[in-house]
């Protein structure tokens, strides 16, 4: 009930501010990242597949391991010692203990805030509709980023929302800058750069003929491919998987989106920020094909699946305003849809 409450809440907010008003995105964005943030960063410890074990196998055992201990781990990590994974990440926690101790709620606080804040500019300067970005993100991506996945998600926010600003301004250095210390957080980050070359991209029947092709063998050829991204990254075990594999479900969105985008492109706003958007959704539709070994996978998808946010409110400027509207109901009933049939569950730290 509190993620459903959470999307009323925004709702009420884009209703009850009027168009006229004076920065309503600014303020729309303000507001839903402060939700978001304190809805992230005052979970209950057993909130998200890992909250707890980040906390017990990670930020305890960091709070009383010396900074020598800390930088004698990252030097073996340069020099491949096996075991060793992410050492970034711990100079991290041990950074943010040097004003917070061994509060571990605020430690998710600063990484709520961490990947919050950018996200809500991010959202700003380039969607066409912010509230139905955060919706989006709050049915699709919070599980992940907002609950979850603590590495992920700092070097998503230094790649993606850090990382595209580069990009737009084709500053090459900064943007390597960022990847180099996203990679020692979370080795997948490196896989983002892959977008910093769209610009070179030209959207037409070539483009469309070459991603299909290349999604097609992505999926023919899915083992293959993700063995080698295993052993590239140090992630060798995602390839050992003898569980349930496939995002069935989210494949399918992504693969309705393509299919949209391919018919309607030509419709879109011709710009830069539709282009990336474009070539981030065949990355992932090329990189979702692995979740069908491991589903692990979607950690890689992720990086780039976060333009929907940033696509799909471009289809709604192709409408008038009251097909708009009637468009807008069905993508929030659709979102919210998964949302009340999971009733996923949700306690505060205090409660």
């Amino acid at each position: 009930m509190v993620y459903l409450g959470n999307i009323a809440l925004m709702l009420f907010w884009n209703i009850v501010i009027p168009e006229t008003a004076k920065n309503k995105r600014k303020k729309l964005c303000m507001l839903y990242c402060l939700q978001w943030v304190l809805l992230s960063g005052l979970r209950a410890y057993t909130v998200g597949a890992d909250t707890y074990s980040y906390k017990i196998n990670s930020f305890d055992v960091i709070y009383v391991t010396s900074w020598d201990r800390i930088f004698d781990t990252f030097f073996e990590y340069l020099h491949g010692i096996a075991g060793i994974k992410d050492p970034g990440y711990l100079i991290f926690e041990k950074i943010c203990q040097l004003f917070i101790g061994e509060s571990y709620t605020l430690f998710l606080l600063i990484i709520a805030c961490v990947f919050t804040i950018p996200m809500a500019v991010w959202i700003y300067k380039y969607s066409e509709n912010v509230c139905l970005s955060f919706v989006i993100y709050s049915a699709l991506f919070y599980s992940f980023f907002a609950i979850t996945g603590h590495r992920q998600t700092i070097a998503t926010a230094l790649v993606v929302f850090g990382g595209y600003a580069c990009m737009k301004k084709d500053k090459f250095f900064p943007l390597l800058l960022l990847h180099v210390v996203a990679f020692f957080i979370h080795k997948s980050s490196i896989c983002f750069l892959l977008l910093y070359f769209a610009k070179y991209v030209r959207i037409n029947k070539l483009y469309w003929s070459v991603s299909i092709g290349a999604i097609a063998l992505s999926f023919i050829f899915r083992r293959q491919f993700m063995a080698f991204l295993g052993e590239l990254f140090g992630y060798e075990s995602y390839v050992d998987w003898n569980g349930t594999v496939g995002a069935y479900t989210f494949t399918l969105l992504l693969t309705l989106l393509y299919l949209a985008t391919m018919l309607l492109y030509r419709k879109l706003p011709q710009n830069v920020d539709t282009d990336y958007a474009v070539v981030a959704l065949t990355l992932a539709m090329v990189f979702v094909s692995f979740t069908y070994v491991n589903p692990s996978a979607m950690r890689v998808v992720q990086y780039f699946s976060l333009f929907i946010m940033i696509l799909v409110p471009k289809f709604l400027q192709l409408l008038d305003a009251r097909s708009r509207f009637l468009t807008l109901c069905v993508c929030y009933a659709v979102l919210i849809l998964p949302l009340v049939s999971k009733m996923p569950e949700y306690a505060f730290v205090f409660s």
